[in-house]
């Protein structure tokens, strides 16, 4: 017969949990190792990155816990700060827009004139004056860029289809009538214009 005492004994053995195996190492737990710390060497050659906020987040700390405990790379951390906050300057470098134009009226205001010029003759002269100034800029598909002048020819409103240099030239043919007016050279040398008003110059000139 069976023994009832060691069949109590034999069920409450089955029954009770299974105590794990204990793991003998940290590959055997299947998490990652821990990083590797990172050596002086390593940590002052990221300096110059962390200045710059160019270090991943585990850098950062890395190198951040390092400054903490060595002197010599703290102090120069803390000049490569100062030069990033040199260099990145909170004010735009990008030049005011009305800049240019200050300057232009300064000179402008200050050049003496080669031939004076009459008093109702000055605005005119200022402008043509800016106008060249804006010219020297250009580039040689700029002058070819179409445009459509359009103006009233006495009778009606017309219009004609030019480039940029058509209009410079239409341009030079007004200054030509300031010119004479000035007792100066036609800058059109002789023309056929007949009349001689600006839409007949400038088609003079054109043809």
């Amino acid at each position: 017969m069976t023994d009832p005492d060691h069949h109590e004994e034999h069920e409450q053995d089955h029954t009770q949990p299974r105590i794990p195996t204990p793991r003998t190492s940290v590959e055997d737990t299947g998490l990652p190792l821990p990083p590797a710390p990172l050596d002086h060497h390593v940590l002052k050659s990221l300096l110059g990155a962390w200045a710059l906020a160019a270090c991943s987040p585990e850098e950062t700390t890395a190198v951040e816990d390092h400054l903490g405990t060595c002197g010599s790379c703290a102090d120069e951390a803390r000049r490569l700060r100062e030069a990033v906050g040199l260099l990145q300057r909170p004010d735009s470098l990008d030049l005011d827009p009305g800049l240019r134009t200050r300057v232009l009226e300064s000179c402008l205001d200050r050049r003496p004139p080669r031939i004076p010029v009459p008093e109702w003759a000055m605005p005119y002269d200022a402008e043509t004056a800016r106008l060249d100034a804006l010219l020297q800029d250009f580039g040689d598909a700029e002058w070819h860029a179409p445009v459509r002048l359009r103006w009233f020819d006495g009778t009606k409103p017309t219009s004609r289809r030019t480039t940029v240099a058509g209009v410079i030239a239409h341009l030079l043919a007004v200054d030509g009538l300031i010119a004479l007016a000035l007792g100066l050279d036609d800058p059109l040398g002789d023309t056929d214009a007949d009349p001689p008003t600006p839409t007949g110059r400038t088609e003079a000139y054109w043809r």
